[in-house]
């Protein structure tokens, strides 16, 4: 660890801080089998720092691998103009699911007499209405199960069937979200 430390100091690297959890590695055994090591690291030059004054790193917890993955944010939104427009857009994960042909029916129906784009519109809101009430907010959700399972993770004695329920979850919000970024 001293050669690694002094490699850094030598390239003018700096070790950035993570958010999470402070491991990102496990043997994935319990009890007192378990071992846990911050293996993984992003580092940086002073002008690098200096270009993305707002990054952030993220420890997102294990699910599938013994390997934490490192999320690098280099856009916060605390840093930035936020509130952009959100236009609407079609989710391929709807399609076939109980709901959303009868909303756009009943919108459709409702507005028929408007011109066609404000009817539109109107359908636009009626499956963002629907969609969440169906769907929820699969990113809020999926960050809400990150945090349970870096929680199960970090706890002294981890249960492992508690993390096997929660990997399970997230990994299932992974595939609709994948869905939806593969449209």
């Amino acid at each position: 660890m001293h050669d690694f430390r002094s490699a850094l100091d030598y390239c003018q690297l700096k070790s950035l801080d993570t958010m999470g959890s402070n491991f990102t590695w496990s043997n994935l055994r319990e009890g007192g089998d378990l071992i846990q090591e911050r293996l993984d690291r992003f580092t940086s030059t002073i002008d690098w720092l200096e270009q993305y004054p707002c990054c952030k790193i993220r420890n997102i917890p294990m699910s599938v691998s013994n390997h934490s993955f490192l999320l690098l944010n280099t856009m916060d939104m605390g840093c930035y103009v936020s509130n952009p427009v959100r236009l609407f857009k079609f989710e391929a994960m709807w399609v076939g699911t109980r709901g959303c042909e009868t909303t756009i029916e009943k919108t459709w129906d409702l507005h028929k007499t408007a011109p066609s784009v404000e009817t539109l519109k109107h359908c636009g809101s009626g499956l963002r209405v629907w969609s969440r009430c169906h769907f929820g907010n699969i990113r809020r959700d999926l960050d809400a199960k990150w945090r349970k399972l870096a929680l199960l993770q970090d706890s002294p004695i981890p249960s492992h069937q508690a993390m096997c329920k929660v990997k399970k979850d997230i990994n299932y919000l992974l595939e609709k979200e994948e869905l939806m970024w593969r449209q």
